[in-house]
């Protein structure tokens, strides 16, 4: 296998990609052949230098047995905890999940595998077989692996290496599924199966992986250096935008959110932007959703968001940060918007509401005479704008660093006329106890 990742490593050099070969002896360990110690500071470091760690099932050693093999797929599952990618690809000798091995008679490619989020997975009538010389379990520890990095929200694609199925995959992620021609198995959370009805049209919205995201780096209270943002950890499941009628401004929007009700998701964030329209008021609503269990983890960003929604207002104002981005704006809207992280409670008047579905931020736009001038300006050329938002909570203690995005919206184009007329005194409203 090391000879085979030096090959890969140098291809991907000669091809013009900055790749660095890295192994698991010395800094993994199991015991009893189960995972006991994964350190995946080194393939970090080398992503946050913008190389491209290459890595591979590797010998380690072993508190019970001395040494043993360690499956390349149990260490991207630890990789994919790390670093939250949009997706992941298994690359293997065959198209995908078959419900019996390949070349037996009635074998049939699985199209999907859906994963709850204890990494319980169904496909009806899949076998599997391990081949004598396949130490680390075959397609069987194959499935459990990447049902176990869905289940933390990421997508797997299982497709056979060297195909165009299996380039698209590398490429496009979950949207290679969706192409003629494609071949593979799709490992997916069963919550993304899951289609909100928005009255914001989907081609309007979607997440915004490639805007450039930079947060403070692991050592930002020293040495001041951002880093790019992993995946966030709430994923995009909604956006959508409403219109109120004069004297009905709607800081609490939640309640009438139908589709919010219909939501599979056992937490989710709602982004509520108010500001005036016309004579009345415009609610831009995003909504990100916990699809791998981010709010009941045992990790730095779990901490730091519990500590958020069940502190006071005061301390919510002082953590909660906006990232803008218009890149297709002219200079007057850059100038006005700009794309710097703004601490929002600093600048404008917030408000929060939390039950045990949602926590809800509201951003009051006309609190602000600055914030008022750059929206009217975007609102003006709306229809022509890429908006790119992202949010999080700021990290101002060294234990709370590196940052992580709680998540991100893209907003291409949006025609504001078409936004769903909302009276509160007479809409239908389902109200949940605040906490």
């Amino acid at each position: 296998m090391t000879s085979l990742s030096h090959t890969i490593t140098k291809a991907l050099v000669d091809a013009g990609v900055p790749a660095c070969s890295l192994g698991l002896l010395g800094s993994w360990r199991t015991a009893g052949r189960v995972l006991a110690e994964s350190d995946t500071r080194a393939p970090r470091e080398v992503l946050a230098s913008g190389q491209v760690p290459v890595m591979h099932g590797d010998c380690v050693t072993d508190a019970d047995m001395g040494g043993t093999v360690l499956s390349g797929d149990v260490a991207m599952r630890e990789l994919a905890r790390e670093c939250r990618p949009r997706y992941a690809v298994f690359a293997t000798d065959v198209d995908g999940v078959f419900t019996r091995p390949p070349g037996e008679p009635g074998a049939e490619l699985v199209g999907e595998i859906r994963v709850g989020p204890d990494g319980s997975w169904d496909a009806a009538g899949v076998e599997t077989a391990v081949s004598g010389d396949d130490t680390t379990g075959g397609m069987e520890a194959k499935i459990r692996e990447a049902a176990a990095i869905a289940a933390l929200g990421v997508p797997v694609l299982i497709v056979r290496g060297g195909t165009a199925s299996c380039a698209r995959a590398m490429v496009a992620g979950m949207a290679a599924a969706g192409e003629a021609g494609f071949v593979g198995t799709c490992v997916v959370p069963r919550s993304l199966s899951w289609v909100p009805e928005t009255t914001l049209d989907r081609g309007v919205w979607e997440a915004a992986p490639d805007a450039g995201w930079n947060v403070r780096g692991p050592a930002y209270l020293s040495d001041s250096k951002k880093v790019a943002a992993p995946e966030p950890r709430y994923k995009l499941i909604a956006a959508d935008l409403i219109a109120t009628p004069s004297g009905k401004q709607v800081h609490h929007i939640s309640p009438y959110l139908r589709w919010l009700r219909d939501c599979p998701l056992e937490h989710v964030i709602v982004g509520n932007i108010v500001t005036p329209y016309g004579s009345g008021f415009l609610n831009l609503v995003m909504a990100w959703g916990d699809v791998g269990g981010a709010r009941g983890g045992d990790d730095k960003f779990a901490k730091m968001l519990d500590e958020f929604m069940s502190k006071d207002d005061a301390y919510r104002n002082s953590k909660f940060k906006l990232i803008p981005n218009i890149a297709n704006a002219g200079w007057m809207i850059q100038s006005a918007v700009g794309t710097k992280p703004v601490l929002l409670g600093k600048k404008l008047t917030m408000s929060y509401f939390r039950t045990e579905k949602y926590f809800e931020f509201c951003v009051d736009v006309k609190s602000s005479v600055a914030a008022s001038t750059a929206t009217r300006l975007v609102s003006g050329a709306c229809s022509s704008l890429v908006i790119d938002l992202a949010v999080l909570i700021e990290s101002q203690a060294s234990w709370e660093l590196p940052e992580e995005l709680i998540g991100h919206v893209r907003l291409a184009k949006m025609d504001l006329a078409k936004a769903v007329q909302l009276d509160p005194d007479t809409a239908d409203k389902l109200e949940l106890p605040l906490l």
